[in-house]
């Protein structure tokens, strides 16, 4: 459907919200053998499931299972080896074997060829981010996980350091996945942590209403 002189292409999820431009990750420099550009599943970690989500579509736990909703796509590659050709038939034949098929699908065939970009700028979950001051003290950047953070016998104000704000605010691009979506909480109580980002989307909504008014 594209002409051939577009070499590439930026997908996004709808339940995104752009906060700042994306021109220096749509440049991101691409190699011949690389058909996508995309983020860490960060979400998998911080509800520990992301070892269990490997085991599910067998991939090796050296490598990392992306996330579908921010795909920058390597045309040139994917036109070369006929790659839409390729994925839809793995996508007829396994969907049903899937609770994520598109996603896991795309996994299986390319976890091992894809580069990664920062999912803290490209696709962050909305949700708390407190870094482990235990493991930053040996050198490792670590989030707690929510059954950490559920723990009871973790002194949480001694173990992690509450970086929401810094994170939310530096972020390019919130994808509120899954069950996280503002708008399915306007008359009833939110989560904590989705309400540190719903006001940025209700802003947004307002906005996009003031600027169709009258058309």
């Amino acid at each position: 459907m594209l002409p051939q002189s577009i070499e590439r292409i930026l997908y996004l999820d709808a339940d995104m919200l752009v906060k700042k431009k994306l021109t220096e990750v749509y440049e991101t420099p691409m190699s011949e053998t690389c058909p996508f550009t995309v983020c860490d599943d960060i979400e998998g970690h911080t509800r520990g499931t992301y070892e269990s989500t490997l085991d599910r579509v067998a991939i090796p736990h050296n490598f990392h299972y992306f996330n579908a909703g921010f795909i920058l796509m390597n045309l040139n590659y994917l036109r070369k080896r006929n790659s839409i050709g390729y994925i839809l038939d793995a996508f007829y034949r396994e969907s049903n074997r899937y609770p994520f098929p598109d996603q896991d699908i795309l996994n299986i065939m390319y976890y091992d060829k894809v580069q990664f970009v920062p999912w803290a700028l490209y696709n962050l979950p909305p949700d708390w981010w407190k870094i482990d001051t235990e493991s930053l003290s040996r050198g490792i950047i670590r989030f707690a996980s929510y059954p950490d953070m559920l723990n009871p016998s973790i002194y949480q104000e001694e173990r992690f350091a509450d970086a929401t704000i810094q994170i939310r605010d530096n972020a390019c691009i919130i994808h509120y996945m899954g069950f996280l979506k503002p708008w399915k909480y306007r008359n009833k109580p939110i989560y904590s942590d989705l309400e540190l980002y719903a006001g940025l989307w209700f802003d947004c909504e307002k906005e996009m209403y003031e600027n169709i008014e009258g058309l």
